[in-house]
């Protein structure tokens, strides 16, 4: 039992009958994503339990130091003692000894979110799913077993679900679909599939996919045969429409692992319905608790830091003009091809008319989203400019916004002017970015249709302009819409 210095020693013996197995820690275990240090806490359950696992774990070891199986669980049985770093260690050492043993990675990758070290996580899960790729797949037991005693994950389940979630907690939306799709390969009973499908619908919201989050509703119903994720299954269902937010918030005494599991769903719903404010508190409330290694504690994290980046506004030096990519091709494929699908003959015209608009002004940049529709409606313009176009991020994912606006403001000044090419859910959010005030929305176009969570704007026809370089803002925060 490690001590605190400045206790005494009748102090420490007092507590040592209370609490045989606590573990003290003076170093924090990990700094959260607000900088906030986290300790190591007593929450775990039946610790005296845990403690003699360990126990056993490590006697099972030194009677073979070389199985690779048996260093895994004394990681294992460390890290359900909230000793991350030392896990990690134990874990690093087995890769020193068994290189390419995929397992060692799997779990070290598991470790490494849980102290918020993403890109380290993403390393060894990456590393994992390449040596597991021609192996055949197979089932993982639990270290801390559901009441069925039933594993119900499988090692490349939990490869390619840790990768998933290591991207999406980054806030890397595009590498965490492509691995929660890969995921589902391997998603084949209820229990799984709930856990799986919960992520990828969350993903597909944050990218606007819509459609495509809707359909991985569809095989999710109330009679699912659930062993251990009731809290996953139960957010699919309020998803649906079958739940509601406060049947999740308001069950009878949650512990702090549903709470911080459920809340996080629910407070992700108030976000994706547009009310900051409920998703704010019900993340602060998650955060306020001591389950801190809990997958929807960390989002709940996440979630708050994005939030401080984008609800303050930024002001922009250059001038920025905006522009929804032209008509779309219809009956277009959804999924990971959705990106390519190209303009039909009505937005072409409108793609060769754009130049007309911007004949007299001159424009020191392009920016486009890396989808085809964006950059063939930006093409004619940058020929006839004589421009580059710049794929950026932040015309296709919110989250990089903030940073984006910044990046403007430190390559171009009040007399340049650069363009947006983007999409319809993106418009929004760059115009309230830049400070566009709630009462000029119905003005400028934004809408709040009720089959979406996103603000949209609707129509091809228009463009609109950010101005900010006088000193006052001043006709909705320096926003002008334009018909073109």
């Amino acid at each position: 039992m490690q001590k605190k210095r400045f206790l005494s020693q009748g102090i420490i013996i007092l507590i040592a009958l209370w609490l045989p197995t606590v573990v003290f820690s003076e170093e924090p275990e990990a700094i959260s994503l607000l900088g906030k240090q986290l300790y190591r806490s007593a929450l775990q359950g039946d610790l005296e339990q845990l403690q003699s696992n360990l126990n056993q774990a490590q006697t099972d070891y030194e009677q073979n130091p070389n199985d690779p199986e048996l260093i895994i669980w004394l990681g294992r049985r460390t890290a359900y003692l909230w000793r991350y770093h030392d896990a990690i260690d134990i874990y690093s050492k087995g890769i020193a000894t068994h290189p390419n043993y995929p397992k060692l990675y799997r779990h070290r990758g598991h470790r490494y979110i849980s102290i918020r070290e993403f890109d380290k996580a993403i390393a060894d899960l990456e590393k994992a799913a390449r040596l597991t790729e021609n192996m055949p797949d197979e089932i993982e037991p639990d270290g801390a077993p559901n009441k069925h005693n039933i594993p119900r994950g499988t090692l490349k389940f939990n490869i390619w679900y840790h990768l998933g979630l290591a991207h999406y907690l980054k806030g890397d939306l595009e590498n965490a679909m492509g691995a929660y799709l890969k995921c589902m390969k391997y998603s084949k009973n209820d229990d799984v599939l709930c856990a799986t499908s919960d992520w990828l619908y969350m993903t597909y919201r944050r990218l606007g996919k819509d459609e495509e989050a809707v359909k991985i509703l569809e095989p999710i119903h109330q009679d699912m045969e659930i062993l251990e994720n009731t809290s996953y299954h139960n957010r699919l269902l309020m998803y649906k429409g079958l739940k509601s937010p406060d049947e999740l918030l308001n069950s009878e005494n949650p512990d702090e692992l549903s709470l911080a599991t459920q809340g996080y769903g629910v407070g992700n719903w108030y976000l994706y319905t547009g009310n900051n404010k409920k998703a704010v508190e019900i993340f602060d409330k998650i955060i306020a608790g001591k389950y801190w290694p809990a997958f929807g504690f960390i989002a709940a994290e996440a979630e708050l830091q994005r939030l401080s980046q984008t609800t303050t506004t930024t002001r922009i030096k250059p001038t920025v003009y905006l522009v929804r990519h032209a008509e779309k091709l219809a009956d277009w494929p959804h999924g990971r091809i959705g990106d390519y699908q190209p303009l039909n003959s009505a937005g072409v015209a409108r793609a060769e008319k754009l130049p007309d608009y911007f004949k007299d002004i001159t424009l020191s940049a392009i920016y486009s989203s890396n989808t085809t529709r964006t950059l063939h409606t930006a093409f004619p313009l940058a020929q006839k400019k004589e421009l580059k176009i710049t794929v950026a991020e932040a015309c296709k994912d919110t989250s990089a916004i903030t940073a984006f606006f910044q990046e403007l403001n430190e390559k171009f000044g009040p007399e340049d002017t650069v363009l947006l090419v983007t999409h319809s859910n993106l418009v929004p959010y760059h115009l309230m970015k830049a400070g566009l005030p709630k009462e000029c929305e119905d003005e400028m176009g934004l809408t709040h249709p009720t089959y979406t969570s996103w603000i949209l704007i609707e129509g091809y026809d228009h463009i609109w302009k950010i101005e900010q370089s006088s000193k006052q803002r001043v006709d909705c925060g320096g926003v002008t819409r334009i018909k073109y």
